[in-house]
């Protein structure tokens, strides 16, 4: 996973893979960056110096920022740095002021730093959050950078998106949706049943497709789902798309060595041949 939380540090912008190109990664475009004050804060005066009769200071846009509440709507450009891509992503969101705190466990000391904080809502185009393997039929892939595009901005709907997803992922490996009884009747398969269906093969995936689709059931009857859920159900998916659709590296060296060995002969030249 590129990110784990639904934000990040202004001056750490994750390296997102170019959705593009899919080789480089995008750069962050400092001089691309604009911003300004939400409707709220403009409502405040820049500067008070008026105080009521109890001797309190009116509250003006300067106390807002000092007090680790400001924020701003902002956007910039990521850019690839893939030489002959150059895609450009345009992000929006919040960039807020606020109050961290660090403990440190050795002497027991608590220090608060002042950061700044950038909460996306989108990316466009969307970017990906995990590396999809490149054999990943296109249904699946689809489902899934539309769950990327909702992980900003609701949990819940990209959870059920990401379901979605191991749907599609069933119809690829061609699980039925129904079952026939002996007298020809059709019976819909649920999700869960078509997974355990897939997990005669798949024993260990199945285990983690089952994990997703309950994630999945939670955000269609709660608002509240977290995007740590998100990211452990994306984690899930990750690893069953790598099993599935990408060659492991021993299988890969082991299967060059079979072709070294028969042709006697390095896999340049096996390949110039």
């Amino acid at each position: 996973m590129v990110i784990r939380k639904g934000y990040f540090d202004f001056d750490n912008i994750p390296r997102f893979s170019c959705p593009c190109c899919g080789t480089g990664q995008l750069r962050f475009e400092k001089d691309t960056l604009i911003s300004r004050l939400p409707a709220w804060i403009r409502k405040f005066p820049e500067y008070s110096d008026n105080f009521n009769e109890h001797g309190e200071k009116d509250v003006d846009q300067t106390d807002i920022f000092e007090n680790y509440k400001g924020e701003v709507i902002a956007s910039f450009f990521l850019q690839c740095d893939h030489v002959f891509c150059k895609e450009a992503v345009v992000v929006s969101g919040l960039l807020k002021n606020e109050l961290e705190t660090e403990y440190d466990v050795s002497d027991g000391s608590i220090w608060e730093n002042d950061v700044k904080n950038f909460y996306p809502t989108s990316f466009c185009p969307t970017v990906q959050l995990f590396k999809i393997p490149k054999k990943t039929p296109e249904k699946v892939k689809t489902e899934l950078i539309y769950s990327f595009s909702l992980y900003w901005i609701s949990p819940p709907a990209c959870g059920n998106a990401i379901r979605v997803a191991v749907e599609r992922l069933m119809d690829e490996k061609e699980i039925p949706t129904v079952k026939t009884s002996e007298k020809g009747k059709e019976t819909p398969l649920t999700l869960h049943q078509r997974i355990e269906k897939f997990g005669e093969d798949f024993e260990e995936l199945s285990g983690l497709l089952l994990a997703i689709k309950w994630i999945g059931n939670d955000a269609s009857h709660t608002s509240d789902l977290y995007q740590s859920d998100v990211v452990l159900a994306y984690e899930f998916f990750e690893r069953c798309l790598v099993e599935l659709y990408e060659e492991s590296k021993i299988k890969r060296l082991k299967n060059s060595a079979h072709e070294i060995n028969t042709e006697k002969k390095p896999i340049s030249k096996i390949r110039k041949a």
